[in-house]
């Protein structure tokens, strides 16, 4: 695949960059263009590969670059989050592994681990992403360490969306630092042999090795 000519695109700055155009005369169609940035091409969908000629290569690059700058205005930082429970923390229980409906004060926005969680596990997840709109669709792109997006996805049907602030975040942070320590709380009675661990549970406020 031979270099054959190099594009040049206001991506990042107002001088833009330059990005290889290659040709492959065993693959039809040939041209391809090399380098283009993720956060580009999850953006626009534009594809690096497989035109017939430069001069469509070219059409087709400076086109995502007039949408990708539209996009880019209208997109917007958000905490997509999802909270997960097993059956045994939120379901009624009938029988030995049969459950039916939420119990009382349990959100139906709480997702169902699947086969093989331990019975009374719990998760909550948050991401900081970008949302994207485009002809009607919402996307919501991962953020990398440099601040641009990476790879796109729609959401599931128990994922939330709210704007981002710092504070939001923090509140977020928090929680896994709350559900760290609970841990490592429970890690003191894990590690402990059955006589001692015992001895917590006696000693304990009632009963509670939380301490709560």
């Amino acid at each position: 695949m031979a270099k054959v000519s190099k594009i040049n695109l206001r991506l990042k700055s107002d001088y833009g960059e330059n990005y290889e155009v290659h040709y492959n005369a065993k693959k039809q169609p040939g041209f391809s263009v090399k380098g283009l940035p993720e956060d580009f091409t999850a953006v626009t969908q534009v594809k690096v590969y497989g035109y017939d000629t430069e001069d469509a290569l070219g059409a087709a690059i400076r086109t995502g670059v007039q949408n990708y700058k539209a996009i880019k205005q209208q997109s917007k930082k958000v905490i997509v989050y999802k909270a997960s429970a097993t059956g045994e923390l939120t379901m009624i229980k009938k029988a030995a592994g049969h459950y039916i409906g939420k119990l009382p004060g349990i959100s139906q926005k709480i997702d169902s681990f699947g086969y093989g969680a331990e019975e009374a596990s719990f998760g909550i997840t948050y991401n900081v992403m970008m949302e994207v709109e485009t002809v009607g669709v919402k996307k919501y792109h991962y953020l990398k360490e440099d601040g641009s997006m990476g790879s796109g996805k729609t959401l599931t049907r128990y994922e939330q969306v709210m704007d981002h602030t710092e504070k939001r975040e923090l509140f977020f942070a928090n929680i896994y630092e709350s559900m760290r320590l609970m841990v490592q709380q429970i890690s003191k009675f894990i590690d402990a042999d059955s006589q001692a661990a015992a001895f917590l549970i006696d000693n304990s406020k009632n009963g509670n090795l939380l301490g709560s």
